[in-house]
């Protein structure tokens, strides 16, 4: 028998039976109404030492504070998408192999021939490189903030996500995968956000979503790492007027991939990998 396995199996199935006590609590408050929450240092300690135990790195701090939140309320940003797509097939300086397609949904998907090579680049070089690119085709995009570069293969994936409310809307990004010779691939799904529906309502803590993501990794938890946990909201992108994006606690790992969990319930909400 495979004792290491078995210990980091049965740590794991600890951790899922804390999850579904916290949940029971988190659903008990809900319904009593919305309270704010803190963590204590011990929490996020406690929490830190599970996950090294099952052989993950929690490589951030989660924030403590867990405020009562409801949904948003957005749309597409048809037009903005549409001229974003007039200037990259209208641009002398997109490559002659490129296409900006506008899916259905009202996606815009960039890509381009753009040939591996020459100095790898740094952090700072691909994210100026990545902003380059929008400047030039997107415009003004100040409702955008920079969320991520990570190193994909040869190049980088630089992240770009609209804020609301000094809060994250995740499904509202700009995702650019940068070579040293140019930008090969880019996606554009933009939402304008209305306001918020329903009343505010009792969130769960950071502590149980880094958990919770880690017990589901696609692929294996043991030698992952945590490098980043934020609040925000989510959606996927949808062909309609109009509709709402949950709260969301997004864990993002060093490899590429993000975890999504519904702030309310603790459900994964999507999956997702650098270079979607």
């Amino acid at each position: 028998m495979d004792w290491s396995k078995a210990k980091v199996a049965l740590i794991m199935a600890f951790l899922c039976m804390d999850l579904f006590l916290g949940r029971q609590v988190a659903n008990m408050t809900a319904v009593t109404g919305a309270a704010s929450g803190r963590l204590a240092t011990g929490d996020i300690r406690n929490a830190r030492s599970k996950l090294e135990a099952a052989g993950i790195s929690l490589s951030c701090n989660p924030p403590r504070e867990y405020p009562p939140m409801s949904y948003l309320v957005v749309r597409p940003s048809t037009a903005k998408v549409r001229d974003i797509q007039d200037r990259l097939r209208g641009s002398k300086e997109t490559p002659a192999l490129s296409l900006a397609t506008l899916l259905d949904n009202g996606v815009l998907l960039y890509t381009s021939e753009v040939i591996p090579g020459g100095t790898a680049l740094r952090r700072g070089d691909a994210v100026a490189l990545a902003r380059g690119f929008l400047e030039r085709y997107a415009g003004d995009l100040d409702a955008f903030e920079l969320d991520y570069a990570i190193p994909h293969r040869e190049a980088w994936m630089v992240n770009f996500c609209a804020r609301f409310d000094q809060r994250p809307v995740f499904g509202s990004h700009i995702a650019v995968r940068v070579f040293p010779t140019g930008v090969s691939e880019a996606r554009f799904v933009l939402f304008e956000p209305i306001g918020y529906s329903q009343q505010r309502r009792s969130i769960l803590p950071s502590t149980e979503a880094v958990m919770s993501a880690s017990s589901g990794l696609a692929g294996g938890a043991s030698g992952a790492s945590i490098v980043d946990v934020s609040l925000g909201y989510h959606s996927e992108p949808y062909n309609a007027k109009q509709w709402e994006c949950v709260p969301v606690w997004r864990v993002l790992f060093a490899d590429g991939q993000e975890v999504y969990l519904n702030a309310h319930t603790g459900e994964v909400e999507k999956p997702e990998l650098v270079g979607r």
